[in-house]
């Protein structure tokens, strides 16, 4: 893996977050990590649940960017949209 690579662990759907933290807890990652989500609810649920510091959203849409500071997160992804170059 390169020296500045890091894995982006993406929960596309709400209600596995206890899941994931578990698997997170017994395997923890041997190298930089995040967690994102496109769905704010999850992002909230993560860091309510574990104090989760490197939480990654996802936009799909220019309308959401301001929704992201509301959220507890480190990193904002922006997703291209079809079309885009």
């Amino acid at each position: 893996m390169a020296p500045r690579s890091f894995l982006d662990i993406e929960l596309k759907v709400r209600g596995l977050e206890p899941r994931l933290l578990a698997a997170l807890r017994k395997y923890p990652p041997l190298r930089d990590y995040l967690v994102s989500s496109f769905l704010p609810e999850v992002v909230l649920e993560l860091k309510a649940a574990s104090g989760q510091s490197c939480l990654s959203h996802y936009l799909w849409k220019p309308s959401q960017l301001m929704a992201w500071r509301n959220l507890p997160v480190e990193f904002v992804i922006g997703a291209p949209q079809p079309g885009d170059a």
